[in-house]
């Protein structure tokens, strides 16, 4: 039996995260540039905003849509699969589409894809 554990997003330090994630995207003026393109892509302080502030703002709402469990599920079995592989935001919602057993099209399309 797992321990019981309170939900995330309780504990203190998960908001000081949070509150970091939201600064860097600040530095953009919270542009809603995608979180998909090449590095080299990003301008100035694009990268950092957008990677480093919009990308965990994206697994927080990515996490939202799913439920936690599945979120948790989605993340092991994601990390198991593809171990030493290149990644692609493609094989990312196809896995999370099939944990969920729901749509997640306008979620990427919003948050990663140009």
């Amino acid at each position: 039996m797992r321990p019981v554990r309170p939900e995330i997003s309780t504990w203190p330090a998960a908001e000081e995260y949070r509150r970091s994630w939201e600064a860097r995207w600040e530095r953009v003026g919270r542009a809603i540039i995608p979180i998909g393109l090449p590095a080299g892509a990003y301008e100035g302080a694009e990268y950092g905003a957008i990677i480093y502030g919009r990308g965990p703002l994206f697994l927080l709402e990515l996490r939202d849509t799913m439920g936690a469990e599945a979120f948790e599920r989605f993340l092991k079995r994601y990390a198991a699969e593809h171990a030493w592989r290149i990644a692609t935001a493609e094989s990312f919602k196809l896995l999370a589409e099939d944990i969920c057993g729901c749509d997640l099209t306008s979620l990427f399309e919003a948050w990663v894809w140009p």
